[in-house]
């Protein structure tokens, strides 16, 4: 049986590695799955010009019986006589070809099936003459034809008639010589491929049912051993609690709600946070900002107390190279503390069973802890915030530490090794320099610090050492203050100076101008509700980071849900921290777990005031601190409510309001995403990691630019992780904002830069005339960038 089980294995294998790409079925069915074809040859063309050039002749590919095919160009029409022809892939009509006639775009593909073996796919009605267009076509032999323009699906069509046949691929011209095609194409990239015919797809699902029919036999001589287990199982299915199954539902739709929140386009914020958090070693002995134009604040020599956190950092982000990585780490991240939490409580309701000398924890039980957790992660879009890479995502873990060394701190007693000590001291460090590192808003949470910095300092014996260790702290307070308030300068720009001082109330005010001071807060306070309408659906986002999309009954109804559940967390710590903690001074204990979760309760409150934008992911950052801590509240005050009945309806209301929530979130963002919805930053679906690579290599080449010896090379968000082992690389969105024509000038030709790289799409209007373009990239060079203030 073993030697048949390897044997089996093997050819499955074998057939499967060499000649079946399942990929490709997946596609055919699916579209949401990209398409790899096997033998893959990748082809870019010479541009074509009508008039200018000759048609580009890609040539035949021989298996044409089995062909993958693809094409992505751009292009523009000039006049649509006599029924011009964008490409071909064989004579007449015995491949695939687009057509023009009048206004009207089609595909015309050969398939024995339709009437007179030929099938058109109309991709436009409406095509204007001297207009760009960008096209994606996708065929595979008996299988489909798909078509994108502008990022718009207009075509899917599926037949096992199809006849894909790839004798002799042109661009410019198809049908016969008679139908050139009279306008502009390029950024021409051609991928022609081969897919195993029918007979070793037969063989593949032969040998695998031949080894599926064995495996079942072989059950059926141990099913005296199998039958009992089953019972056993089916059993305890039946004694499980009901609520396990809503739980469960909830875990497995959550799995898909991250799958969605992957393909959340990469926000702008995520690459610009790079500049000043993860760029240690890179920029060393200097930090910059990420706002090039604030030209006397760019550089910033690195205070001592940001040498480890941004190490860290460094060790987390920097060895990124494209944004889906990114997005990688954003996931993993959000995992790691949000899983620290379950466990904490999982942890906490567990010694409360011992306490009680009860049984062990239940799978039904532990399925209500997941549950819980899951239903206060999952609602509204906040599952977006969880895995985006900006500042606050290094203020959770951090603050998740901290409160952790509290409660380890207590549990040492009053005898305890120096080395556990000093461990936790160190420990203590890092995340607050992480906190204040990451992000201006972790200033507010000072308090927080040195409440538990006073705990853990105290039990030195030495004044000396506690003194050291409490100067330590307030120096990592201050420094970070006045790098902040440095960076957050920009006299050069007034504009942008203005937007950045916007963010937050100026605590200056307090002193200089008390009534203004209070008026803002008043005002802030009383837009609190905004933080509610952030978490969840909304028909236009800010920036629009999410499609907009009208909101139905149901979206309408599950939003009051989740501003209702959003309100019971704040209002339950707003009421019980305070008189759980009075009830601690009562027993006449001060410094305990409850006077920490109050301090930081407060500060959150603080934070959300001085806040004015109150934008999606400030929303997001106040909610996550009150769900860490709610959790460490009811772990440290009512663990033992997860083992009763009630809390056992609680969470399942919360549970079916999180499955709602996230059905509806999934239903309006998962198909977005993966047609390629960009928003204002990059895709992830239809994010292309070679053609990137190899754009950006040719840009590089182009212009001269040197990616790792090059210094303040202007960068986008699609271009900067190629460039970031560069000297002080510049973010060109910056470049843009708050600037005029005039002064955009003048700072490309000052700045002594080597370069500028970016998505063409990144370059405005009125300069995207003076780049050289390498497929979807295009740059400058150094010399063209210091005369670019002549350039008319």
């Amino acid at each position: 049986m073993k030697i048949l089980l390897v044997i089996w294995l093997s050819a499955l294998m074998a057939l499967g590695i060499n000649h079946i790409d399942s990929n490709a079925w997946l596609r055919a069915q699916s579209p949401f799955v990209a398409i790899f074809a096997s033998h893959l040859e990748a082809i870019n063309a010479k541009p074509y010009i009508y008039g200018e050039t000759s048609v580009t002749s890609v040539g035949e590919f021989k298996a044409s019986d089995i062909a993958y095919f693809s094409i992505k160009l751009r292009f523009r029409v000039d006049a649509t006589d006599g029924y011009p022809n964008l490409f071909q892939t064989a004579p007449i009509n015995q491949g695939v070809r687009l057509e023009i006639s009048g206004t009207t775009a089609s595909i015309v593909v050969n398939d024995s099936s339709a009437p007179n073996a030929i099938k058109g796919l109309i991709i436009t009605e409406n095509l204007r003459k001297d207009q760009w267009y960008d096209l994606e076509v996708e065929a595979l032999n008996g299988s489909f034809v798909k078509a994108n323009l502008d990022g718009l699906d207009v075509a899917d069509y599926r037949s096992s008639s199809l006849s894909v046949y790839t004798s002799q691929i042109l661009v410019g011209q198809g049908f016969d010589s008679s139908r050139y095609f009279q306008g502009r194409i390029e950024n021409v990239s051609i991928k022609i491929g081969s897919f195993p015919g029918a007979k070793i797809l037969y063989a593949f699902y032969f040998i695998a049912l031949a080894g599926l029919l064995v495996f079942l036999a072989q059950l059926y001589t141990v099913k005296d051993q199998i039958i009992p287990v089953s019972f056993k199982v089916i059993k305890y299915f039946r004694h499980v609690d009901w609520s396990s199954y809503i739980h469960l539902a909830l875990a497995f739709v959550f799995c898909i709600t991250l799958i969605t929140t992957y393909f959340f386009p990469i926000y702008p914020d995520e690459v610009q946070i790079r500049f000043w958090l993860s760029r240690l070693p890179y920029d060393y002995p200097y930090k910059i900002s990420g706002a090039p134009t604030c030209v006397a604040t760019f550089f910033q020599s690195i205070p001592a107390t940001m040498y480890l956190p941004g190490l860290i950092n460094w060790l987390i982000h920097g060895w990124i190279t494209d944004p889906p990585a990114l997005r990688k780490v954003g996931l993993l991240v959000a995992f790691l503390w949000v899983s620290c939490l379950a466990f904490y409580l999982k942890l906490k309701v567990k010694q409360e069973l011992v306490q009680n000398e009860s049984h062990v924890l239940s799978f039904s039980q532990d399925l209500r802890i997941l549950g819980f957790v899951i239903s206060v992660f999952s609602i509204g879009v906040f599952p977006v915030f969880l895995v985006i890479n900006r500042g606050e995502q290094l203020i959770f873990p951090s603050v998740i530490l901290l409160i952790s060394i509290f409660i380890w701190n207590q549990s040492l007693g009053q005898k305890y090794a120096l080395k556990k000590l000093l461990g936790l001291v160190f420990l203590f460090f890092v995340a607050v320099s992480l906190i204040l590192y990451g992000h201006p808003k972790g200033l507010f949470l000072a308090p927080f610090f040195f409440v538990v910095g006073w705990q853990l300092f105290r039990r030195f014996e030495s004044r000396l050492i506690f003194l050291f260790a409490a100067l330590l702290l307030v120096l990592h307070v201050i420094q970070n203050f006045i790098a902040f308030k440095y960076a957050f300068q920009c006299d050069e720009t007034p504009a942008f100076q203005n937007m950045l001082k916007s963010f937050s109330i100026d605590p200056g005010l307090l002193i200089h101008d008390p009534g203004q001071f209070f008026d803002m807060a008043f005002r802030s306070l009383s837009m609190f509700s905004k933080y509610l309408h952030q978490l969840g659906f909304q028909e236009k986002t800010d920036v629009d980071y999410l499609p907009s999309l009208p909101l139905t009954v149901t979206e309408n109804g599950i939003n009051i849900f989740i501003w209702l559940n959003v309100s019971l967390v704040f209002f339950t710590l707003f009421f019980l921290i305070p008189y759980q903690y009075w009830k601690d001074i009562s027993s006449r204990r001060f410094l305990t777990v409850n006077f920490v979760l109050l301090v930081i309760f407060w500060c959150v409150l603080m934070g959300g005031v001085f806040n004015l934008p109150k934008n999606w992911y400030d929303a997001g950052y106040v909610y996550s601190l009150l769900l860490i801590i709610l959790i460490f509240f009811l772990g440290e005050n009512f663990s033992g409510i997860f083992l009763k009945f009630r809390m056992s309806m609680v969470v399942v209301y919360l549970g079916l309001v999180a499955l709602f929530s996230q059905a509806m979130f999934i239903s309006r963002y998962l198909s977005e995403f993966m047609d390629g919805y960009v928003g204002p930053g990059v895709s992830i679906a239809k994010y292309d990691t070679a053609k990137a690579r190899a754009d950006l290599i040719l840009a590089s080449q182009v212009c001269n630019i040197d990616p790792v010896q090059g210094k303040k090379i202007l960068v986008d968000d699609n271009s900067y992780f190629f460039f970031q082992k560069s000297k002080w690389p510049m973010a060109i969105t910056y470049v843009w904002i708050g600037n005029d024509d005039k002064s955009i000038r003048q700072f490309f030709s000052t700045v002594d830069s080597d370069g500028l790289v970016a998505n063409c799409s990144s370059i405005i209007s009125p300069y995207s005339g003076l780049v050289k373009k390498a497929g979807d990239m295009c740059c400058i060079s150094k010399s063209d960038l210091k005369n670019f203030y002549l350039i008319p």
